[in-house]
């Protein structure tokens, strides 16, 4: 019989070179680990520092906008200012004239004598007047005529 045993020296030789593989894979496991921690950090990093800087670019973009469109803001506010105080001033230009059109037409109305605005109103030649009026108003005129002229004495 052939005996298939193996002797304990034999085994702990094979277990120790085991172990020492193990221990092996166990460090390089370990340190493929660590190396990809740290590939991964620092891609991290850089896509953060990638995205900071564009928020900033777009951070700007916005700030420019934001600038340029109250400029724009502020020129409409301004025009629409002018408009309004140059249409204010035709009103009250408009306004002051009319005043002062409606006083002088008030006084020369009022410097007018009553007896000449009604001859003047109810002469025969206006449309206006009725005709009782415009007859009487021919019959006055008429009696004028018939009447001598005013002899005035001759001065020597």
């Amino acid at each position: 019989m052939i005996s298939s045993r193996i002797s304990p020296s034999g085994a702990t030789r094979s277990t120790a070179a085991l172990e020492h593989w193990k221990s092996n894979v166990d460090e390089r496991l370990e340190s493929l680990s660590s190396e990809a921690k740290a590939r991964g950090k620092t891609v991290e990093a850089s896509h953060s520092l990638q995205l900071k800087e564009r928020l900033a670019e777009i951070g700007e973009q916005y700030r420019a906008q934001t600038a340029k469109l109250e400029e724009q803001i502020t020129a409409v506010e301004s025009e629409l200012r002018s408009r309004i105080t140059a249409s204010d001033h035709s009103i009250l230009t408009f306004v002051e004239q009319f005043r002062a059109e409606f006083a002088q037409a008030r006084e020369t109305a009022a410097n007018i004598p009553k007896t000449n605005s009604t001859r003047i109103l109810f002469q025969s030649g206006n449309p206006c007047a009725s005709k009782s009026v415009r007859s009487k108003a021919r019959r006055k005129n008429s009696s004028r005529r018939l009447m001598p002229p005013r002899l005035k004495p001759k001065r020597h």
